[in-house]
Order: C-alpha cells, then structure tokens, then sequence
C-alpha cells in the first residue's frame, strides 16, 4: 500500500513505498446506519447503538489495484457519500483502456453510491486489507467515439458561396460524421453563365447525390452545371482577369498544378475574389490578393470587376519552429502527467512558452522554474533563465518543485535530484525519477533502497554519479554526501544474483547512457 496525494493505493495487499513515503492503515470507527446496499436489498438493522465515528474509509478495487479512500482525504468526512469519495480518488483508479466503470459492488451485490461512509457494510473486510470494505467496480465498454470521413467537393469551374473557402474556385474538403445526411453538409456554389444542376459523385455526372443519401465513407462529389443562354440584349460585359501566382501554384479548378501567369475572361460586376483560383506555397502562407506586386492595393470582398484585371498572390515566409519536450516531473496539467511538447518560434524566449504555477499544478509542491535535463549538452543541470532563446529542438527541461509545508522560518534551501532505475523499477515505473532534498540533508536518506526499487535477477548495490558534468561522475553517492545543488543525475548500481559464490568471481558494474535512443 502506498499513499499518493493522501490516500492510499495497494496491489497484491502488500504494504510498498514511493517517493519516501510509507503508506499507512487509516483508523476506522464506525457507526450503525442504514443500508449501503441497493434499494431493492432488504435493510439491516442493530440492537446496539455507538458513538458518532470520526474515521471513516472504505476501499476502491478496479483491475486489481486498491486504493482507500476516506477521512483525512482532501475534505471526506464519515457523513461523506461513496460517490464523494469516488470523486476525491478517481485519478488513482487503474481503469483498463477502452472501458469506464459503470458502478460498484460489494460482495457481489451492487451498492447504492449514495450511501454514507460510515454505514456499517463498510466497516471491515474480509481480506485482512487495512480500512474499511472493498467495493469493486463494475467495469464496461467505454463508448466508441462517432466516426468521420473525409467529403471531397469538387466545384467543377464554379464558385464556392459558403463555407471556409467561400468566393475561392477549385476543390476543398472537410470532415464530416458518419451518418450524416449529404445535402445538408455540402456548400452553396456558383458559376457565370452556368445553373447549377446538382451534385454527382463522378465528374461525368452520371451517379447523382440524393437527398436521402447519407455519408458512410470517405467521398468526392462533383457540382454539375447547365449553360444559360445569355440574351444578347442584355449586353453583359467581360474582362480579362490576369493572376500572378507570385511563386506559387494553382490548386483545383481548371488550372490544378499551373503556376506562373494565366489569364481568364469574367463578367461584368462579379466579386473579384469570387474569380480567382487557390493558390499554394511551399514554406509560405497565403496573406490574400492585391492589385499591386508590392502587396499595397489589398483586394477587398466588395472589390468587383469593372475593366481589365490584374491580381497577385502575396506570401508570408512560415516562421522557422522548434519542438521543446518538457517534463511536469510529479506535477499535473489538468490531470495529465508525463512528457509534453510544444512547438516554438525560434529566438522566442523559452520561459515564455512553458507552463506557470497557474496551470502547472502539484500538491503539497510549489514551481520554482524549470532545469535542463538530457540534452546532451553542457546545459544539463542548469536552470532555464528569462533570457535562454530557442534556437533549436530541445530535449528537455524539467520542473523544478520546492516543497509547500517547509517551515518559512527555517528557510530551508531545497534542490532537485534526478535519479535513472537503471533497469530497475519502482512499482513497474522505471525511467527517471526526481526527489526533493533539503539543503544538508544526506542524499542516500532521500533515493529508493532495495525495499522498494526491483530488478529481476539483480541486488541493489547502491548509487552512481553521472552526467553531472562534474568530476563527482563515476564515484558512488557516500553516506557522508549532503545536498548542496540541484544533481543531474545518479543511477542505480546492480550486482547479479545468480553468480555462483564458489566461482568468487570479481563483479564490475559498467555505467552506460542510451543518449536519446
């Protein structure tokens, strides 16, 4: 059993560590009351009556882990229901991918989450575990997420006049779920000269969309269009529109793939930017069209052809972007834990990018700021400054924790020791790992001994210096060593076990680094 945030977790129902701290059975004292069990089970009742409990908890099993959850966790009191203290623990549940629980039993029969701590079923249990009764959980499929497709839509020498890509020509796409009805999801097209007829789902126009179709699979549709006759007393004028892609190139429509200049006849008074294709760019982003090179006559939405045309794409070079990997090192981000990355400008400032103590969260744990950790670099072990720049991929920084319940008066200097199990593992975890040590305090008093860091087929044979930079790398962490600086990072020292005594061969522990693999 280990505590964790308050409340403790166990496996197997033997009594473990983390982190230094040892877990420890909560006192119980209970008191009759009504039924925990289901509406439908017949109530119990006693001869007896006990003083009001002040100790109350009862166990969570889901996948074969336990966690205990009761008074002195986060604001549980004995009059606290089962599903407040769901609620208080639901982080620590060992939930199986893909289900959800759906409820929880006690000896087979299903409860009543409403019900009181400090009802009577939940006085003991039967397995000998520490606190109150086990309640397991009923576990079932977890719902599947709604499937979406791709819908392809190709407007066929029109003009798209809604959506994301209205007043473009050409081609665009979208996501849409499974289900859904066609015609309710495709844009509103025009063309001159041209009524719209419909839509098919080939460019002949031979397999026609219906208005009871519903989208099932990844799809393309073609707008289909009939030729108006244009009554010549009507006089309707054309222009010619010249396009400069500006380097780059046209996407869909009857010019797919050709760059440079081309040229097109329009009529009289249409948009202009009704008219013109999509363009693309390697490298670039499209900032929209100008009647200048120079990019200073911007082209508005109500700008309309009255004479003879010219328009030039202009570009925005994309900003160069890094990737920071950075670790939350015990903390959480809205319940999440582990490595994270993040996309950076390069020359942005890197403390401006990370998380603050707003969103970065750890109990107990104030955020100090951030070290470098496993860049390979001589950064390691250093702490990240409001003046470090990005300049390239960084792999990573972790946060640095200083502890919240330090006596202020004593003004006790904490440091970050990072240590590597080395092949070992601390309840299945293996990796890095960080711990908190106060200024002078002995680092061995503070790393994980035999008792709770494993290795199959291996003792623990003590600690390693490495990758401090310093010329502490290679010897053994002493008793006598004391915490003076943040230390980045010791590793764990192993001597195989099944070596035959007999043979007294001399054993030799080979330190090794998988930089980055």
């Amino acid at each position: 059993m280990m505590f964790i945030g308050g409340f403790a977790i166990m496996r197997n129902w033997k009594k473990k560590t983390l982190g230094g701290v040892l877990a420890a059975a909560m006192l119980v004292s209970l008191v009759p009351a009504t039924s925990a069990l289901a509406a439908d089970d017949t109530a119990k009742t006693t001869d007896s009556q006990s003083q009001p409990a002040t100790s109350c908890s009862v166990n969570f099993r889901v996948n074969g882990y336990v966690v205990q959850a009761g008074t002195g966790v986060g604001n549980l009191t004995c009059d606290s229901t089962v599903a407040q203290a769901v609620a208080a623990v639901k982080g620590s549940f060992n939930v199986p991918s893909g289900k959800v629980i759906s409820g929880w039993t006690l000896n087979g029969a299903k409860i009543n989450t409403g019900a009181k701590l400090s009802e009577p079923e939940f006085a003991a249990n039967a397995e000998g575990l520490p606190g109150g009764a086990i309640l397991d959980a009923v576990l079932k499929d977890a719902p599947q997420p709604a499937k979406t497709f791709v819908v392809t839509v190709h407007a066929n020498g029109g003009t798209f006049q809604s959506g994301a890509d209205k007043g473009h020509q050409g081609d665009t796409s979208f996501t849409v779920t499974n289900g859904s009805k066609f015609v309710s999801k495709l844009p509103k097209v025009s063309r001159l000269d041209h009524e719209f007829v419909g839509w098919t789902y080939d460019k002949a126009g031979k397999s026609k969309v219906l208005d009871s179709d519903f989208i099932s699979a990844n799809t393309e549709v073609y707008a289909q269009w009939k030729a108006v006759d244009v009554d010549p007393g009507a006089s309707v004028k054309t222009f010619t529109l010249t396009v400069h892609t500006n380097g780059g190139t046209i996407k869909g429509g009857e010019f797919d793939g050709q760059a440079g200049d081309l040229q097109t006849t329009v009529g009289q008074n249409q948009t202009v930017l009704s008219v013109v294709p999509t363009v693309v760019r390697d490298g670039y982003v499209f900032k929209g069209w100008s009647t200048d090179k120079d990019g200073k006559s911007i082209v508005a939405a109500t700008d309309v052809i009255s004479a003879d045309t010219q328009v030039y794409a202009q570009w925005t070079k994309q900003p160069v972007r890094y990737t920071v990997v950075y670790s939350t090192n015990g903390g959480n981000i809205n319940g999440e834990v582990g490595d994270f990355q993040l996309q950076v400008k390069k020359d942005e400032t890197l403390l401006d990018k990370l998380p603050t103590a707003d969103t970065l969260k750890r109990d107990g744990f104030t955020l100090k700021g951030w070290t470098y950790a496993e860049t390979g670099t001589k950064l390691d072990g250093n702490a990240v400054t409001k003046t470090d720049k990005v300049t390239g991929d960084l792999y990573k920084v972790v946060a640095r924790w200083e502890p919240t319940d330090v006596d202020p008066g004593m003004q006790v200097e904490q440091f970050n020791v990072v240590y590597n199990t080395n092949g070992g593992n601390i309840n299945g975890e293996v990796g890095d790992f960080s711990v908190q040590v106060a200024k002078g305090d002995t680092i061995l008093d503070k790393l994980p001994t035999a008792d709770t860091l494993k290795r199959d087929g291996y003792v623990l044979k003590g600690w390693v210096y490495a990758e401090t930079g310093t010329k502490l790398d290679g010897d053994s962490v002493q008793a006598s060593d004391t915490a003076s600086a943040d230390v980045y990072k010791l590793l764990a020292r192993w001597e195989p076990t099944d070596v035959d005594p007999g043979m007294q061969v001399e054993q030799f522990n080979v330190v090794y680094n998988t930089n980055g693999g």
